[in-house]
């Protein structure tokens, strides 16, 4: 009598576990690829945010500057001037008086100042400024947001000492930004020359 022996269709437990435990590597894998593709999204976008926000900063400060004027009490256009703060009068708001404007770095943070004119006569009266951050991620450290020239200056000239005052006749800014500083992509560097018109002499 011959014996006929049939083959069960189907996986063994051995075969069950091993395709479970490929599966698990090749989600693991995925998971891990996934991940590591949002976190670099992720660090693009925070960089791009970061130098939009430098960049949008850096030109209403220039167009500030650029407009600054005798302030209501009759003060010089430029009131303090250092390597990372500003003090000076401008309209920014184009109404009808004149505003004390402060820029400064503190921390990683550009701060915009502004005191408005009170009283009468008209006096810029402390504790009534206005503060807000208007780029975030700065990575100057020790190095100068503005740097400041004379009426000599053609391109070349080395900036000069920010104590003198009356000669500043045009001021580069430049900022520095990275919103990931112990990460790639390097910092991104922004700079702009303005010429103070109403200070302009043979420039």
């Amino acid at each position: 009598m011959k014996n006929i022996f049939k083959k069960e269709n189907g996986l063994t437990a051995i075969e069950v576990i091993i395709a479970i435990g490929i599966i698990a590597l090749i989600s693991g894998a995925l998971y891990g690829f996934v991940k590591i593709s949002l976190k670099a999204q992720q660090k693009s976008f925070a960089e791009i945010k970061a130098g939009n926000e430098a960049r949008k900063a850096m030109l209403s400060m220039a167009d500030n500057l650029r407009d600054v004027v005798q302030s209501e009490t009759g003060g010089y256009p430029i009131k303090n001037a250092g390597n990372q703060t500003i003090t000076f009068y401008s309209n920014i708001d184009q109404d009808d008086e004149v505003e004390q404007v402060r820029y400064f770095l503190s921390g990683t943070n550009l701060n915009m100042e502004v005191t408005e004119p009170q009283g009468t006569p008209l006096i810029y009266p402390n504790g009534q400024e206005v503060v807000k951050t208007v780029a975030r991620y700065i990575q100057n450290g020790a190095n100068p947001i503005f740097y400041y020239y004379d009426m000599n200056y053609t391109g070349t000239q080395s900036a000069i000492n920010p104590s003198n005052i009356g000669e500043i006749r045009l001021i580069k800014i430049v900022i520095i930004v990275d919103a990931n500083p112990n990460s790639n992509p390097p910092p991104t560097t922004m700079e702009t020359e303005v010429q103070l018109r109403n200070l302009k002499d043979n420039l």
